[in-house]
């Protein structure tokens, strides 16, 4: 089928997914904005360090008595509703707690508009093979993701973290190590990504990947303390330990919303096939065990320690972040937004077409494909079995590997512009 011929059926798919987001948006609107969404947790949070309340930052009574005063009317709260980042992260909504929360909702709703067109943006040099086909098409990939859907409805903040892997790309691909330490470090609002992410520069001895996340890490610090003080931010690690304890409960589970059955990763996964399989006491032991096995894995598969192709860091990048994914400890739904940046990188290639198989370019589509069927992620909702997305994921992983490794990235010129300019030598 020659690309025009595309046009019609992507102009069909992408307008069914985006009505159907909006329709869903909207039947959602009320409640969100009476404060069941996400948001809420980080609006109370803004509240409470405009309040001079920031040192009982993770005092969860104080949370919940703030929660209790702001969003009196939210039907599906099942109690409180956890404010569990980092301190210097408030500071990013301290703007919006000067509004009123449902004005500040659909402000953040318009900002994570305008930092996912950013992002499309940023990457659109790595996109040309998709704008070949249709113009439109990098931006309808990313507003018409479910998961980006989720991220908007919810008020979270995962399109922020994209944005950040999109600069991490971007620097290592000219080259700047440090800047791409420093981009990765900002992510540590999310850091059960960021730092799995960081392992393969560690072991591969790329220290000033691993200065930058440093330097960038202390002035997180920094910026912290005047959110918490500085009691209230070493607590913040005291605080994760006791809610992590906490989850090991059940009860504790459902009411805070933190459920393995929602968790599209290998922690989610265990869980919820361990009952049946394994003892509870040995699940944390093979969950530790098969993350490590997959962080070696993406070592292994991304050798950053010598000259790469284009094609070769691309895809090697792409598959340390869906790594990252699948080892991080808490994943959500509207977390999966990471994954456009590996579906964009390896489509780009896969459909310059010199050096790909049939059966495994049509295998990459198909699980690209897959990701797109919101109805898809809707009938799983309601089922309770969003983990079950683990396994693509991972198949996406395996069709990684495999084109990382295939033949045609062997002799391939990088190029100084496209390829990781300290990637040369060990630094």
């Amino acid at each position: 089928m020659k690309k025009r011929g595309l046009h019609p059926f992507l102009f069909a798919f992408f307008s069914f997914l985006l009505l159907l987001h909006i329709m869903l948006f909207w039947r959602a609107k009320d409640d969100a904005l009476k404060g069941s969404a996400d948001f809420s947790a980080f609006y109370s949070a803004a509240k409470m360090v405009q309040n001079g309340q920031g040192p009982q930052l993770y005092n969860i009574a104080a949370q919940g008595r703030i929660q209790s005063a702001l969003y009196p009317n939210v039907p599906t709260r099942n109690g409180t509703l956890i404010y569990d980042h980092p301190p210097f992260e408030a500071l990013l909504y301290l703007p919006l707690a000067y509004v009123s929360y449902p004005v500040a909702f659909v402000l953040w709703a318009i900002i994570n508009v305008l930092v996912l067109l950013l992002t499309v943006a940023l990457l659109s040099p790595y996109m040309t093979e998709l704008k070949a086909i249709w113009t439109p098409l990098p931006v309808l990939i990313f507003l018409g993701f479910f998961p980006v859907f989720i991220d908007l409805l919810q008020g979270q903040d995962s399109i922020l973290l994209l944005l950040v892997f999109a600069l991490v790309f971007v620097s290592l691909k000219k080259g700047h190590d440090l800047r791409g330490g420093f981009f990765l470090a900002l992510g540590l609002f999310k850091f059960q990504y960021t730092l799995p992410f960081l392992i393969p520069f560690i072991l591969w001895r790329r220290w000033k990947v691993v200065g930058g996340f440093a330097i960038s890490s202390a002035i997180l610090f920094l910026l912290s303390l005047p959110v918490a003080g500085f009691q209230g931010t070493l607590s913040y690690a005291t605080f994760l330990s006791n809610l992590v304890k906490g989850l090991s409960s059940h009860h504790v589970q459902h009411a805070l919303g933190i459920l393995s059955n929602t968790m599209p990763n290998i922690r989610g996964t265990v869980e919820m096939l361990g009952p049946s399989l394994l003892h509870h006491g040995y699940q944390k032991p093979v969950i530790v065990l098969l993350s490590g096995v997959a962080v070696l894995w993406a070592v292994m598969n991304w050798p950053l320690s010598r000259t790469l192709s284009e094609r070769t860091f691309d895809l090697g990048f792409s598959l340390a972040l869906v790594v990252s994914i699948l080892v991080s400890y808490h994943l959500q739904l509207h977390d999966l937004t990471l994954l456009l940046i590996p579906f964009i990188l390896a489509l780009n290639h896969t459909l310059k077409g010199q050096n790909d198989t049939g059966r495994w370019r049509f295998a990459l589509y198909g699980i690209v494909a897959l990701f797109f069927l919101s109805p898809l992620y809707l009938w799983l909702m309601q089922r309770g079995q969003v983990y079950l997305f683990c396994w693509p994921i991972l198949f996406f992983l395996l069709v990684l590997s495999r084109e990382i490794v295939s033949p045609g990235n062997v002799g391939e010129d990088p190029g100084r512009e496209n390829a990781p300019g300290s990637g040369a030598n060990v630094t």
